[in-house]
């Protein structure tokens, strides 16, 4: 299995982003901190065949696992408004796209839909340089019912479908001198559990 092997690059931009995550909790009224849980993603029907056909694989980093057709994403750190809905969750580990010499690494996730479209944006490393952080994945979440309400300290969202932004089919066409990744590309849906502080005000009886 690849492990990524450029982890001490990317402890400053965590930092920054940890440090900025933790401001918007101070600032908002009914924020909470996530203190950890774990995005579940389950391949689309058919994309394993469809990377198969390109001479991709795909495999997990750092924190990220893959069982059972399931690749499962640690959330770190990040903040959830239970009023809103919006939220910003950084993940650890991430995916390796790999095609003969070639590799694309997404590192670092971090789920955000706090300006608009809910998007997954990632560290991007292409054959071991390092590009800069862009979007990855676009996620369709699923109609929510207001104020959000935990089972004591744990929030779960599932049914969210995810699709590969155009900006990442883009990276990988371009590194793997390819035309099969498109914009809108079903990757499968995911089921968010987050880890809240525990409280008598909003945990379920």
């Amino acid at each position: 299995m690849n492990r990524f092997i450029h982890r001490t690059t990317f402890a400053v931009p965590a930092v920054v982003l940890s440090m900025m995550l933790a401001a918007t909790v101070a600032q908002a009224q009914n924020t909470e901190a996530i203190q950890g849980g774990n995005t579940k993603v389950t391949f689309a029907s058919g994309l394993a065949a469809t990377l198969t056909g390109l001479g991709v694989t795909v495999t997990p980093s750092g924190l990220a696992e893959h069982r059972h057709g399931i690749f499962n994403f640690a959330a770190t750190t990040g903040a959830i408004d239970l009023d809103t809905g919006l939220f910003e969750i950084l993940h650890g580990g991430g995916l390796t796209f790999t095609s003969g010499t070639n590799k694309v690494e997404f590192l670092e996730f971090l789920a955000d839909n706090s300006g608009g479209p809910t998007v997954v944006t990632a560290l991007v490393v292409t054959n071991g340089t390092l590009v800069g952080r862009a979007p990855l994945f676009d996620l369709a979440l699923p109609a929510p019912t207001l104020p959000l309400v935990p089972d004591k300290s744990v929030l779960q969202i599932d049914g969210i479908g995810v699709t590969l932004d155009p900006a990442a089919a883009t990276t990988l066409n371009t590194a793997f001198s390819s035309t099969g990744f498109t914009g809108g590309l079903s990757i499968g849906t995911a089921n968010l559990t987050l880890l809240l502080p525990w409280s008598h005000d909003h945990g379920k009886k």
